[in-house]
């Protein structure tokens, strides 16, 4: 059970510190531990501390792939056994009847097996529907930010006209964090999937203001011209002040 099992953090540190000090050994242990299911089941420390070996491997700027054809023999063998809990995380991030927690800790865990990235991509654009609870789309959302594949865009873009405002303003910052998806956004707008209109002002400037010089007058084509429109309507009904009653 989660009271007989080390803290998550506590693995995940030591993960670290006997990667940081070369000692695979060490590291073989403790990722057979979190790779070993009890009757087919991943405990919520496992996942908790597989995501976060995983988090650290991305603060290195190595994927899981690279950690492993590094390794020697025992420490490939046990990152291979991790296979295991990725299939079971894309699994129960998607059921509706897990448990809330169990499903927020296996969305971050997908994106990160080779070869199962495009099963991944589609598990968390199922989970930016409508009918899925917002933490749950948060969850997914930052698991896609973190997937530096064009795909993203496509996925979120598909999905715009299930969002509501808050969360239209939440893929906006995530289609901005990178010149590849801004690109698709003003490919959308062009192509009417998404209205300039929708587009609030913030955004707007950042799209004209981009470090990209493509990016920055596509932005301003569409921009420019609708705020100029606006701002002749408000002068046009200035007049009205002046009216009689």
């Amino acid at each position: 059970t989660t009271n007989e099992s080390p803290p998550a953090s506590l693995l995940a540190q030591l993960l670290n510190l006997a990667a940081a000090a070369g000692d695979e050994e060490s590291e073989s242990l403790v990722l057979e531990h979190v790779a070993t299911p009890a009757g087919g089941k991943y405990a919520e420390w496992q996942m908790a501390t597989g995501a976060g070996f995983l988090d650290a491997l991305e603060r290195r700027n190595l994927t899981l792939e690279e950690f492993r054809s590094a390794a020697k023999p025992a420490l490939k063998t046990a990152v291979g056994k991790l296979s295991g809990l990725f299939a079971y995380s894309r699994k129960t991030a998607g059921d509706p009847g897990a448990a809330e927690v169990d499903r927020l800790l296996a969305v971050h865990l997908l994106g990160r097996e080779a070869g199962a990235r495009e099963l991944d991509l589609e598990r968390l654009a199922d989970l930016m529907k409508p009918q899925v609870a917002a933490t749950l789309q948060q969850a997914a959302l930052e698991r896609l930010k973190r997937m530096n594949v064009p795909q993203v865009a496509k996925k979120l873009l598909a999905g715009w006209t299930g969002f509501g405002p808050s969360l239209r303003i939440e893929v906006l910052n995530v289609l901005l964090s990178r010149p590849e998806w801004a690109r698709r956004l003003l490919d959308a707008i062009q192509a009417g999937a998404v209205a300039a209109a929708e587009i609030g002002p913030a955004h707007q400037q950042q799209l004209m203001k981009h470090g990209d010089e493509t990016i920055r007058e596509r932005a301003k084509s569409f921009f420019t011209a609708r705020n100029s429109d606006r701002q002749k309507i408000v002068k046009d009904y200035a007049m009205v002040d002046e009216l009689s009653g």
